[in-house]
């Protein structure tokens, strides 16, 4: 009773720092669930669902896919055939985890530590809590979303044995899951968590359709599941509705919500209840597009990997609402095409995208699960759905999967080819990306504030920093975020100013942490330019956000960049104005072998073959410290960091880095 009175009090004291609207709004939403509650209205939903399951009228329409299966190549076929056989196996990760024995998991549990969130009312369950053992809920949420389900509706190989063994696994798992998690009453109760399961729950009940237009010895096999899988999208979108998250600066969750919401009700039959619903949707859709996606179409929360999974969600309602003669507006269709675009200047030339930002491995898109850095299906997507020009060789021919199921698109379009070196600029969103296809080189640059409008949110204190590949290797990367809930401590350490390639002043963060989620507006990004000259681009930004620490105290950061070689001088200037104090530089290298000079004065990193060198004109002298980093969510390896530090009194500090190929 305790621990509730001080969660009420807590969420009290957040609400009321909200608009006026907002707090409203949530005023409102908690008597109706509180109401709800009172009357029973879960098992009311329970009651309807299982009425509508024993409804035998059958659609004919989906809601997001093509009416009719496409022609898959062979290749295509037995990619899906092999993730199909390892769902049945439970042979497969998430989160760069083995998953456990699916005909036996509770669904509830983290089973990597034993820890089982018992079923209980959905909002009494508290996430961020200190603990002696990092057990985190995304894993029992993640193999909830269903998602790993997806290859197993689709009819690869016709009415074959294996499709039809995949199909009676997939109805026994979802009953299985079902079962176990009663509306309202589990952990996996979670509003975005059941938004997301909301859509992969209308995607499988699309390619229900799909096959139910065709002869098959699986017909009453698809029916069954069509009637289960219309019972549970009921269940979900009524908890959605009534768990909206809306609040002033909305993020994913409220996208998610909308989307599912949308699909949902062109899935159920068309009644007072969906069609508002779907009202709700297309009118906060029209409204979220502009405000999630900046201008340049980088997405405002500045995460590489929520990037894609709102712009995956996004196209998914675009794709819906064009289906059923409601689509977006001209203005909002390029603004998703400029999103797609950034999207696929963050692909690096080893298949994975940039990580700024949180890395939460989400998957929207159906089918391919097992490549969440990978943005090269929402890509292809976008591409054949928006009809704009040829994507890079960077998407590759499976990257157009998804993309035939939900538009009309027959496989890769002509390649657009580019012999030089390209410069991509997001003024609004903060980034520069220089790149070479041929010479699988990829840098990126981060100029733009914190992310969220200014509160953080999935973004980190990252500003002037970069990742650099060269040669399809990784020589100085973000550090990525190996999870959330399970240890707020190191959370905060992925998401520090020492943990990234910047600049960090007395010890200080760029910019004040607020709670786990927060980070101040401190940091300002200023005198920002990307000038082109022959051969040659030079990418400058200052910030100041040491300001509060040392009145006039600033960052500016000069990159010289040769187009041809792919040679680059990263030259900073400190101003400590009226203070002084310490000046570290930190470039994470992963688990690259680094070697450093006897006078500390450059440094060596070999990989493949291939050796590369960062010499320092200044008074900064290097060294290696082992530090951690994180490919993917779940995912955590022992690497090193390349710092250098010196202590100063008031004054101009400038220091110069010399990253060069030497063989």
């Amino acid at each position: 009773m305790h621990r509730l009175i001080k969660l009420f009090f807590a969420k009290a004291q957040r609400i009321i720092q909200k608009p006026m609207r907002v707090i409203i709004f949530r005023l409102y939403q908690w008597m109706m669930l509180a109401l709800f509650r009172r009357v029973k209205g879960w098992r009311a939903v329970e009651w309807r669902s299982h009425r509508i399951s024993l409804q035998k009228q059958l659609t004919k329409n989906t809601v997001i896919l093509r009416d009719a299966s496409p022609t898959l190549s062979s290749e295509e076929k037995a990619l899906l055939s092999f993730l199909s056989e390892n769902v049945i196996r439970s042979d497969f990760s998430i989160f760069s985890t083995k998953v456990p024995d699916l005909t036996s998991y509770d669904y509830q549990s983290d089973w990597r530590y034993g820890k089982k969130w018992p079923p209980q009312y959905y909002k009494s369950y508290v996430f961020y809590e200190q603990k002696n053992r990092p057990y985190d809920v995304k894993f029992p949420w993640e193999l909830s979303r269903l998602h790993f389900l997806m290859p197993l509706f689709v009819n690869a190989a016709g009415n074959s044995d294996k499709y039809l063994e995949g199909l009676e696994y997939a109805q026994v798992m979802l009953a299985r899951w079902r079962s176990l998690n009663r509306v309202a009453y589990s952990v996996n109760w979670y509003p975005m968590e059941a938004s997301i399961r909301l859509i992969n729950l209308v995607l499988m009940r699309d390619l229900v359709v799909q096959a139910l237009s065709t002869e098959s010895d699986a017909g009453s096999v698809l029916e069954d599941l069509y009637s289960s899988l219309s019972a549970m999208i009921y269940e979900h979108a009524v908890f959605v509705w009534m768990n909206r998250e809306f609040t002033d600066v909305r993020g994913n969750h409220f996208t998610a919500n909308l989307v599912a919401l949308l699909c949902a009700s062109y899935a159920l039959s068309k009644n007072a209840t969906s069609r508002k619903w779907r009202r709700y949707a297309i009118k906060w859709l029209n409204i979220e597009v502009s405000l999630q996606f900046l201008q340049d179409g980088v997405n405002f929360e500045k995460s590489c990997g929520y990037h894609k999974l709102v712009l995956e969600l996004f196209i998914l309602a675009a794709i819906s609402r064009a289906k059923h003669g409601e689509p977006f507006a001209q203005d909002a269709l390029v603004l998703l095409e400029l999103a797609a675009k950034y999207s696929e200047a963050t692909m690096r030339p080893d298949g994975s995208s940039a990580g700024f930002g949180d890395s939460d491995d989400a998957v929207i898109l159906p089918f391919l699960f097992d490549r969440p850095r990978d943005h090269g299906p929402i890509v292809a997507l976008s591409q054949s759905f928006l009809e704009y020009d040829s994507p890079s060789p960077l998407v590759k021919k499976i990257d157009y999967l998804a993309a035939k199921f939900l538009t009309a698109s027959k496989g890769i379009p002509r390649i657009k080819l580019v012999n030089d070196s390209e410069v991509m600029y997001f003024p609004t969103g903060g980034y520069v990306v220089v790149r070479s296809i041929q010479k699988n080189s990829h840098l990126m640059i981060d100029v733009g504030e914190v992310g969220m409008n200014g509160r953080g949110g999935h973004g980190h204190n990252d500003l002037l920093s970069f990742e650099f590949m060269r040669d399809a290797i990784s020589l100085v990367r973000d550090p990525g975020c190996s999870g959330y809930t399970a240890d707020l401590l190191k959370k905060d350490h992925y998401r520090r100013t020492r943990s990234h390639s910047t600049v960090c002043l007395f010890d200080e963060e760029m910019a004040r942490f607020s709670g786990s989620w927060g980070i101040e507006n401190d940091a300002q990004p200023y005198n920002i330019s990307v000038v082109r000259k022959d051969g040659s681009v030079e990418v400058c930004a200052s910030h100041n956000g040491y300001e509060r620490v040392s009145q006039g105290a600033s960052v500016s950061r000069k990159f010289e960049i040769n187009l041809i070689t792919l040679d680059f001088l990263l030259t900073d200037e400190i101003d400590f104005c009226n203070a002084s104090g310490s000046i570290e530089w930190n470039f994470p290298v992963g688990a690259l072998e680094v070697n450093v000079s006897s006078d500390r004065r450059s440094a060596v990193i070999k990989a493949q073959g291939k050796t590369y060198s960062i010499e320092m004109k200044g008074e900064a002298q290097v060294c290696v410290r082992p530090d951690i980093y994180s490919e993917a969510y779940g995912h955590e390896s022992p690497g090193n960091v390349l710092v250098a530090r010196i202590n100063r009194a008031t004054g101009i500090v400038r220091q110069v880095f010399d990253f060069k190929k030497i063989i």
